[in-house]
């Protein structure tokens, strides 16, 4: 079939973002033998205008979306986060080409109140709405006649291409990169300044050689230099802005399995329904946090055995073609293939 995949690729980043859920999904669909159109909407709009900004381009960009599905008329739109075509140029394209079917993703969380809302105003335009987050905040996007389901942040043996398990010397022996989205962070049910807590776990646990890209001094990482970072450490924290909504984590954890780096999860997320003991290090408050790195930097047979666990595991279950062919049965209300391996909550 043919997909026009509405999405930021992040054209101006110069292949710093070549990574993220949106290369990963149209990388899947194209394995699948599909034809995909990747349509970036912000780089869009931030040509249309000789100055390159994007909230005047926008208006030219949805006009420039609509031509653009005149000229492939595809099977499917797939819209991705906060994607800037508007509500009512999918209406529009909707009376002009009614057989198309529409979904929209989003790896953002659902107790981010704008997330929701622009969730929401497109729920009666989408025939299937997916998200990385399940539970009674997803259920309540259901809408009649509209799919809305869980989805895993994806990932792809083309782009995780680490395999620090196996690799016989570490830069690092624990990374955790800060980021930029807010700097709070639930560490075993306690919500910390993330910064801070970096610094002090540093301090408390001077045996371990720690990198936290973000910290002052200590510059953001991107690309593949990201990847490296990640390859050549032995473990990696997966913190998330809030820990206590089901099967929410940012799209960290995917990097850091996929790179194969024995990662620590806040067992509150809901992810010991899908990972055991033996693939990943779950703890429960920031004293178990701390035990487990000192146990796991210690015994390094048992480090590389889980970290290798959890590596096949994340990819066996999140590989980008199977998360694809996914969304593609939902929103068509096929059959499911039945080889998913995570909870497939659906609503």
């Amino acid at each position: 079939m043919r997909i026009l995949h509405a999405a930021n690729f992040n054209l101006k980043k110069d292949g710093r973002d070549y990574f993220l859920t949106a290369h990963k999904l149209s990388a899947g669909w194209t394995r699948l033998g599909h034809a995909v159109y990747d349509f970036s909407d912000r780089d869009v709009a931030r040509a249309a205008t000789p100055f390159g900004a994007k909230a005047l381009g926008v208006r030219r960009m949805n006009r420039r979306f609509l031509d653009t599905v005149d000229n492939m008329r595809p099977d499917l739109v797939a819209l991705g986060q906060k994607c800037m075509v508007a509500p009512a140029t999918l209406k529009e394209m909707r009376r002009l080409h009614p057989a198309v079917r529409v979904l929209q993703w989003n790896h953002d969380p659902l107790f981010d109140a704008p997330n929701v809302e622009a969730l929401k105003a497109k729920l009666e335009l989408a025939d299937a709405t997916f998200v990385t987050s399940a539970g009674p905040e997803l259920q309540a996007l259901a809408r009649p006649g509209r799919a809305v389901a869980f989805m895993p942040n994806p990932q792809d043996r083309s782009m995780e291409q680490g395999r620090s398990f196996a690799a016989e010397s570490h830069a690092a022996d624990l990374i955790y990169t800060v980021g930029t989205a807010g700097f709070t962070r639930q560490v075993g049910g306690e919500t910390r300044d993330v910064r801070q807590f970096c610094q002090d776990l540093r301090k408390r646990l001077p045996e371990l050689r720690c990198r936290f890209p973000g910290l002052p001094g200590e510059p953001m990482l991107s690309g593949a230099a990201y990847h490296a970072a990640l390859a050549e450490s032995r473990m990696g924290l997966s913190l998330s802005r809030r820990s206590d909504h089901h099967l929410y984590s940012s799209d960290r954890m995917a990097h850091l399995m996929g790179n194969g780096v024995l990662t620590f999860i806040d067992r509150r997320a809901g992810f010991a329904d899908i990972f055991t003991e033996r693939e990943a290090a779950f703890y429960g408050s920031v004293e178990e946090l701390e035990t487990k790195l000192r146990t796991f930097h210690a015994d390094e047979p048992a480090r590389r055995a889980v970290a290798e666990a959890g590596w096949a595991k994340a990819h066996w279950m999140f590989d980008g073609t199977i998360v694809a062919r996914y969304l593609l049965e939902v929103a068509f209300g096929l059959p499911l293939s039945g080889d998913y391996a995570w909870p497939l909550h659906q609503y």
